[in-house]
């Protein structure tokens, strides 16, 4: 398996000279010793047929980074999208599922709660059109369900369950065989 490292500012600049070079994604690929997905990926990110500067890739990878990469934030239809669902009175869950099955493209309830609680999305006070109008999000709580104390242990139940006398004390296995 191959381990994953980013792209350096001596590949993006390998790339650029196979752009250049009019090269296909999996020759320069092949020269930096990376995937042809990388390779393609990099240069629709970051460029355009016969135009990339290594230095801004090498910039916006940096900057994305040290902020944290918001997909919502980053693609203006799904931003968009998510703008006028929440103004609506949609709920984070549904914005995601219905994209998702409209779209074919992953993101989740979560990413669209942490995109409307921080950065653009507070700023606009969207939080504002959810169906709980929270400023802030609560932290939901689990309880681990080892330490419940109203449980009891499987090894203190009664023995007239261990035999299994009673009607609704049974316990089987359905098997079936086809042919």
């Amino acid at each position: 398996m191959k381990v994953y490292r980013k792209l350096t500012l001596r590949d993006r600049y390998q790339i650029k000279i196979g752009i250049d070079n009019r090269e296909r994604p999996s020759k320069i690929a092949v020269r930096i010793e990376r995937d042809r997905s990388v390779v393609s990926r990099e240069i629709a990110t970051n460029g355009e047929v016969l135009w990339y500067d290594p230095y801004k890739a090498q910039e916006r990878s940096r900057a994305s980074f040290k902020k944290g990469f918001s997909k919502i934030s980053h693609n203006p239809n799904l931003r968009s999208y998510v703008t006028q669902k929440v103004k609506e009175g949609w709920s984070g869950t549904v914005i995601a599922g219905r994209w998702n099955l409209d779209k074919g493209k992953g993101i989740t309830a979560e990413t669209v709660y942490k995109w409307l609680y921080s950065g653009d999305g507070a700023k606009e006070k969207l939080y504002e059109f959810l169906p709980r109008h929270k400023k802030k999000r609560e932290m939901l709580i689990r309880k681990n369900k080892q330490n419940d104390e109203t449980k009891v242990s499987i090894k203190e139940r009664p023995d007239e369950i261990n035999n299994r006398q009673l009607y609704g004390h049974w316990e089987a296995d359905l098997v079936f065989q086809i042919g």
